[in-house]
């Protein structure tokens, strides 16, 4: 991944240098793709305390603004994105079945490099994920707390179509960070063992 960091902002810097740019605005939704495992939480005697499975993972939505630089049929797309997403869980503490939600907030930095192929673009690059804040019905569980990282890091890669001043992106994103990590029971992480792909749509207007 480190590599791939440097090649992206090595040919980002050489193409933006002497590009064409454009600002503008967009906005879309995502949907997050995953096969998770049930968590059993132990307490302090390592006996069973409760189970929790996913119940469902609403679409997700993100805003914000872009830029594209252009030289000859190569394109830079960076973006600032605000992302929220939501999430249930079925909580068993073996007397009672619950439903639990969470939200959460972050601030996206997706940077794509694509090549144009008339109004179509091929694309691909790194995201950086900002951790904003959080909404969680799992703080009432005994022995809960969150452990958000600041910061986490994926890859993006799709099609993306330019129409005079639209720009309508379809991309899928992988992450590298384990879904449900940030659940800490009884200073103990817990997480779905896998990491999640994103597929997200979105549309900008140039200005």
């Amino acid at each position: 991944m480190k590599k791939f960091l440097v090649f992206t902002v090595a040919l980002c810097c050489s193409i933006v240098s002497m590009a064409q740019v454009k600002f503008g605005l967009r906005g879309g939704v995502s949907s997050i793709d995953f096969n998770p495992k049930e968590l059993v939480v132990l307490n302090q005697n390592d006996v069973e305390q409760l189970k929790i499975s996913v119940n469902e993972i609403s679409y997700g939505y993100h805003f914000g603004l872009f830029a594209q630089f252009r030289r000859n049929r190569w394109i830079v797309q960076p973006e600032v994105l605000f992302n929220s997403n939501k999430i249930s869980y079925n909580v068993d503490d073996n007397i009672l079945l619950s439903i639990k939600n969470e939200k959460f907030n972050f601030v996206d930095m997706p940077i794509n490099i694509g090549y144009k192929l008339g109004p179509l673009r091929i694309q691909a690059g790194p995201v950086a994920h900002f951790f904003v804040n959080s909404a969680s019905e799992l703080k009432t569980l005994e022995g809960y707390k969150e452990n958000f990282d600041n910061m986490a890091l994926g890859v993006q890669y799709g099609l993306g179509l330019d129409i005079w001043k639209a720009v309508l992106d379809f991309k899928w994103e992988r992450n590298y960070e384990r879904y449900g990590d940030h659940v800490v029971f009884n200073d103990t992480e817990y997480n779905f063992n896998t990491s999640p792909t994103r597929f997200i749509v979105s549309l900008g207007i140039k200005f």
